[in-house]
């Protein structure tokens, strides 16, 4: 069995992760494993992919000038590898992308939607026309979370197989408070502060800008980790420095331990405009980090994690934050040990590897 994930530059992101810890289930299971990024560049997480294991190429659709080209060549990778199963991860080009895997040897087609689309005007007809042609071509739809459903079936009249996110439940877990206080002398981090982190990449949709605005209103002995690539028309290094914050503002950029900086921390922020299902909040869940989350469709998932995932209006944003992050920090030493273990047995019980891993194993698997 051969399967081709396709998606856009390769960054550290959700679904980039996700498929780096589900190779090992992958390879179980006898499925070789291809990742081709139809982004303008390969992107930096196609090295880490690659040295897992994954047999990675590059096919950019960019220029669109010569998208008919490149969508050949997607034809002729499709043959020549023998793929059985296409496995889409991304929607731009999408049209595109349908009709090379169409025009393949290639047994199935599925996509994934990662992320809850509210639209209108041409970009909400170009999405219907999509996935109304995407069900002709005998396209299955799978979505990463309840919100994600929703959104396609109401906004798109789009059916879609729920099987959610995971995130790897044997690395992201919690640690005691000896370990916590190495970990930070490790990673040369303030011993006795409070530390906010945030893992993703930067762009107006991840409103990290907001975080910023917060800092200058907290106390001074609160400061903020940043992990991923920075929006690049208004870098929030910039923007912590002209807010007067940029002593305490962190960017570390991409790192391999991610874990590690989770465990070292405090809180988790996440206050997105939108997002699909945010695999960094599981995986922060999972360390047992309180979370403090916008009301964005995709993040209101999580409230069935119960106490420890706290939830901030997109409204007044700024004002929540400093709120919730001052409740937090006024929380007893058992009080943040039960929300420890209440937000880890959560991640573990309904996002660990095995779950979605193995139901989309047998989807692949349904060809035969």
């Amino acid at each position: 069995m051969k399967v081709l994930h396709i998606l856009n530059e390769l960054k550290y992101s959700g679904a980039e992760v996700m498929l780096k810890v589900a190779l090992e289930e992958f390879n179980k299971s006898n499925i070789e494993s291809h990742i081709v990024s139809k982004g303008k560049y390969i992107g930096n997480y196609a090295k880490i992919l690659k040295e897992e294991g994954y047999k990675t190429s590059h096919i950019s659709f960019k220029p669109a000038y010569k998208v008919v080209f490149n969508m050949f060549r997607m034809v002729r990778y499709i043959n020549r590898n023998e793929i059985d199963v296409i496995h889409i991860h991304t929607g731009s080009n999408y049209l595109w992308v349908l009709i090379a895997s169409k025009l393949s040897n290639a047994k199935k087609i599925i996509r994934t939607v990662h992320n809850a689309f509210y639209l209108n005007g041409i970009r909400y007809f170009k999405h219907y026309i999509e996935r109304k042609i995407a069900r002709i071509f005998d396209v299955k739809h799978y979505s990463i979370s309840e919100s994600v459903h929703t959104s396609e079936k109401n906004e798109f009249n789009n059916e879609t197989v729920i099987i959610d996110n995971w995130y790897n439940d044997k690395k992201f877990e919690p640690v005691d408070y000896n370990e916590k206080s190495r970990l930070r002398k490790s990673l040369k981090l303030p011993v006795n502060k409070t530390i906010l982190i945030t893992v993703g990449n930067g762009s107006k949709v991840k409103n990290y800008w907001s975080i910023i605005d917060s800092l200058q209103k907290l106390d001074k002995n609160i400061i903020y980790i940043y992990i991923g690539n920075q929006d690049p028309n208004v870098p929030e290094s910039d923007y912590a420095r002209r807010s007067g914050v940029g002593d305490r503002f962190f960017y570390l950029g991409s790192v391999n331990n991610v874990d590690e900086y989770l465990k070292a921390s405090d809180i988790y922020l996440m206050p997105s405009l939108y997002e699909g299902f945010g695999i960094a909040a599981i995986e922060a869940i999972g360390v047992g980090l309180p979370c403090i989350l916008s009301e964005a469709p995709g993040l209101k998932d999580f409230i069935e994690a119960g106490k420890g995932v706290y939830y901030i209006n997109l409204d007044n944003i700024v004002a929540g934050i400093c709120e919730k992050i001052e409740f937090i920090n006024d929380l007893s030493v058992g009080e943040k040990e039960e929300i420890k273990n209440n937000l880890s047995n959560f991640a573990k019980t309904n996002f660990g590897i095995e779950n979605g891993v193995r139901r989309y194993i047998q989807v692949y698997n349904s060809i035969q």
